[in-house]
């Protein structure tokens, strides 16, 4: 069984509530919770980025609220720096919302000429 239900309550929201704040029509909302529905992409993303939490939290196929990305040391062979290694390593854990915020902040950055 997916965990949508579960992510809603934790919230404290309702099923329309929820349809409200994501763009998703309440009868698809509630089908989706009960199976009744498959989610598709657009559902995906949009409840993913609401709850900050992975596609496959969703869909109950993993216990993992967040992706898990690995990142191996590659700044031996010339690929990429130590400073960009550090980056990596510090923004692994953010949500997709403080994703999206990191950014908008590096855009925000080339567009005043910064390097």
């Amino acid at each position: 069984m997916n965990n949508l239900k579960l992510l809603r309550t934790e919230k404290h929201l309702t099923m329309r509530e929820l349809a409200d704040k994501v763009g998703i029509c309440y009868t698809t909302i509630s089908s989706l919770e009960t199976g009744k529905r498959p989610f598709n992409l657009d559902h995906l993303q949009r409840l993913s980025k609401f709850f900050g939490v992975s596609y496959d939290y969703i869909l109950g196929t993993s216990d993992e609220r967040k992706n898990k990305v690995v990142f191996t040391d590659v700044t031996q062979d010339g690929k990429i720096t130590k400073i960009q290694m550090e980056f990596l390593k510090r923004v692994e854990d953010l949500n997709v919302k403080d994703m999206e915020q990191v950014f908008d902040y590096i855009d925000f950055l080339k567009s005043k000429g910064s390097k």
